[in-house]
């Protein structure tokens, strides 16, 4: 299982480089509709970043988590790097412009990753399904009857 690491920073500090996806600072929205839709938006990107560089889901949730706690803050989420050798671990890396492959997969690894991509389309689709429209107003109880 491929290693991660949850980085918080200040505004100020230089941002962290090579990580699999990071959140700058900002300021929350005042409507709870707005920042519904922006975490449910951030929810799909996280999900689509882990599932194409290997790592866990529960990376994308524990991300989610530290970056709700920290919106004033830069969050990043990195992959630790392994040594090729060490528990059969490897990064799998898309092709290069060039046509080759920094780090080939097996055949089981492309359908692992298939798989997870496939996953992470699905939901995606069904986050933005969620996600309610901006012209579709709330109706009161009053206005309703």
């Amino acid at each position: 299982m491929a290693e991660f690491v949850i980085v918080v920073q200040e505004e100020d500090d230089e941002a962290r480089q090579a990580c699999v996806y990071g959140l700058e600072p900002r300021t929350p929205f005042l409507s709870k509709r707005r920042e519904a839709a922006f975490w449910k938006t951030i929810g799909e990107e996280v999900t689509e970043a882990v599932a194409s560089s290997g790592l866990p889901f529960d990376a994308a949730m524990l991300f989610i988590k530290k970056a709700r706690r920290a919106s004033m803050k830069r969050v990043s989420l990195c992959a630790l790097a392994h040594d090729a050798g060490e528990d059969g671990w490897r990064v799998l890396t898309s092709p290069s412009k060039a046509g080759e492959q920094a780090s080939p997969m097996t055949e089981d690894e492309k359908l692992q990753f298939e798989e997870a991509r496939l996953l992470a389309e699905e939901i995606s689709k069904r986050n933005r399904d969620a996600i309610p429209d901006t012209e579709d107003e709330i109706i009161s109880a009053e206005e309703f009857e």
